[in-house]
């Protein structure tokens, strides 16, 4: 106190303000460095540890070449977001892949009063794709084929990505057409038989129809079918969800001796049962040997495998904290296609039998993916978990056609497990 009343008797004296100034300036400044460094000392924790206890983080990388290519397994593929539909063969190892579709179709009324008179013009499905979510070559030309189902599916039960539909259809086609997907209606406009109007409408007026779930026990849905595509191709991300994707009987009514145009939608939407099934016929890839790449592939595709086991050598390592467990894959990206910047790797957890599933992401650069799995790495560390083996795929597999070609063993790259560390 005494200070500050010394520094107010000369605040008249230009001089000593000045001088007041530069010393307070360098008072804060001591200050400011003094309390930086407390809080320096007290994050390493050096100020409350004995010199014997300090702790250690270290770094140590296994470099791995042991992964393996092994064909696909299957997975729930029904009430998703897309569907897929279309073929491909962008490349001798991966082969062939065609997604092919079912779906229902529900009314927007279950009471339409339809007269003797009526006769179905045309039939028209239009299904809404995503121009910007298609894989592969956008000027492909598709030869679809449409048959309607003669067995009922069910919105609540499970289905799977290697379903055969061949049991569920009727042996002939409503429809067949060609189609190229580069235009800019972003919609594919098929042209039904008319006898399948003319079956709507005679459900109709044979039924009384009180939910929906009655109405597709009458008019099953409908299995959209592409033609495999032996060079190029591409697979179509369908938006069957959107209120662009509906089905129209466009007909023609006598009344009092004049013909009225008329028109009713059925719609596809989120209570229509769906199935989406993925075919591989699979090119040059040597399965289940150490190569010097490994080819993953979504809808079902090729998959990655990789056996962790080699992380238990870590347990002699004495007392260890594992704070991470990074997973690096390098990745030869596709230069015509480019590579997933999703991929997922699937762990089989033992201990509460389950199955987990972790996320990698491509680098900018596209030369790699990195997975952080560090509960897992040290459940096999502390010999907690027996279950070793990973898969890895693109994410997302049932709604994603991308393909990805890693690197196991190729221009002094290889698969690196990188941890972390703290030793005590």
């Amino acid at each position: 106190m005494s200070i500050l009343i010394s520094m107010m008797n000369f605040l008249n004296n230009k001089a000593t303000v000045v001088n007041l100034k530069i010393s307070l300036f360098f008072i804060i400044v001591l200050i400011a460095f003094s309390a930086c460094k407390k809080d320096t000392v007290s994050v390493i924790g050096n100020d409350i540890l004995p010199d014997g206890d300090k702790f250690a983080v270290k770094y140590f990388v296994f470099k791995n070449n042991d992964a393996i290519t092994v064909k696909g397994k299957r997975f729930v593929s029904n009430n998703r977001d897309y569907a897929l539909l279309g073929s491909y063969t962008l490349d001798d190892m991966h082969g062939t892949s065609t997604a092919n579709f079912i779906t229902q179709v529900r009314t927007t009324s279950l009471t339409i009063d339809f007269s003797d008179t009526i006769v179905v013009d045309s039939v028209k499905l239009f299904l809404s794709f995503n121009d910007e979510k298609y894989y592969g070559d956008e000027n492909t030309e598709f030869k679809f084929s449409i048959h309607e189902l003669n067995q009922t599916i069910y919105f609540d039960s499970t289905y799977y990505t290697d379903f055969d539909a061949s049991s569920i259809i009727e042996p002939t086609s409503i429809c067949d057409t060609t189609f190229t997907p580069n235009t800019e209606d972003k919609i594919i406009e098929f042209s039904l038989d008319n006898t399948y109007g003319q079956k709507i409408i005679d459900a109709y007026k044979s039924n009384s129809f009180s939910t929906n779930d009655e109405f597709v026990d009458v008019i099953k849905g409908l299995y959209i079918k592409t033609d495999s595509i032996i060079s190029g191709g591409s697979i179509l991300y369908l938006d069957y969800k959107s209120t662009d994707s509906y089905l129209k009987v466009y007909y023609t009514e006598t009344k009092n001796g004049e013909n009225k145009p008329q028109d009713f939608d059925l719609v596809i939407n989120n209570y229509c049962a769906e199935i989406n099934m993925f075919n591989h016929t699979y090119g040059n890839i040597e399965f289940n040997d150490t190569t010097d790449f490994v080819y993953a592939q979504g809808m079902a595709g090729a998959m990655g495998k990789l056996d962790l086991s080699f992380v238990k050598t870590f347990a002699d390592s004495g007392k260890i904290v594992i704070n991470k467990a990074e997973l690096i894959i390098p990745n030869e990206n596709d230069p015509n296609y480019g590579s997933p910047q999703e991929m997922f790797i699937e762990i089989i957890d033992t201990t509460s039998e389950t199955t987990l599933v972790k996320t990698g992401y491509l680098n900018d650069e596209g030369t790699e993916y990195s997975f952080v799995i560090t509960n897992h790495i040290k459940s096999i560390i502390d010999g907690v978990e027996t279950k070793t083996g990973v898969y890895i795929y693109p994410a997302n597999p049932t709604i994603n056609a991308s393909k990805v070609k890693l690197i196991n063993n190729f221009d002094n790259k290889s698969i690196e497990l990188k941890l972390t560390y703290t030793k005590y």
